[in-house]
């Protein structure tokens, strides 16, 4: 059996072609993905519950970890069609921000790379109204009008989401990455190795291992 910790962007919209392909080839490796916040993550692989995580933050709590930083991800507001973002022209600001209602993925006070974009700006960080570490819940209160979503960009649809307008913020924050997360001590088998290389293609084992 393998089993990948990961969030639940990453699992309904990264993984799936990874997972398939995975399972073409390893149909009697049992695979099984645990979808959890990004705060909880480094914690199942710290305590075994996990083989290794796919994980979109640092815990700075499980400083023992071996980490291969993996993807580039940036964030992007969901507003229902006809809000007055999805009509303008003009790119998204701070101010803009700082007037929202907002769910997202965790409060302002614990998003650290929120707290980084409005560093010095003088203004007053959003309101987060509801959190949810689920993309699909965050829609959901999008489209019950009780917010406007702050979430990755690459949780967007355009065909699923089409009644949805995905508004580009990756201008008013730093790039992030996800992250291969592996206790030191971990005795991994090949197919592990297989599975890391189908999320990061051109990555060999070796590589992977002098990085862990």
């Amino acid at each position: 059996q393998l089993t990948i910790a990961t969030t639940h962007t990453q699992a309904r919209h990264v993984l799936p072609p990874v997972v398939t392909d995975f399972i073409r080839r390893y149909p009697k490796v049992k695979l099984a993905l645990m979808p959890a916040a990004p705060t909880v993550i480094d914690r199942l692989v710290a305590d075994g519950q996990a083989d290794f995580a796919i994980n979109s933050e640092i815990d700075p709590r499980y400083q023992e970890l071996r980490r291969i930083t993996a993807r580039p991800w940036n964030r992007c507001l969901l507003v229902p069609a006809g809000h007055a973002l999805a009509e303008r022209a003009q790119a998204l600001c701070l101010e803009d921000l700082s007037a929202l209602k907002i769910i997202s993925y965790t409060d302002a006070h614990d998003d650290h790379a929120l707290q980084d974009a409005f560093a010095g700006s003088g203004l007053p960080l959003p309101e987060v109204v509801l959190t949810s570490a689920d993309t699909d819940i965050i829609k959901t209160y999008v489209r019950a009008g009780v917010g406007v979503g702050l979430l990755a960009d690459l949780a967007y649809d355009p065909q699923a989401d089409a009644d949805l307008v995905c508004v580009s913020a990756a201008h008013l924050f730093k790039p992030s990455f996800t992250h291969i997360v592996v206790r030191q001590d971990s005795y991994l088998r090949g197919y592990a190795y297989e599975f890391m290389q189908g999320y990061l293609p051109g990555l060999s084992r070796e590589q992977i291992e002098q990085a862990l």
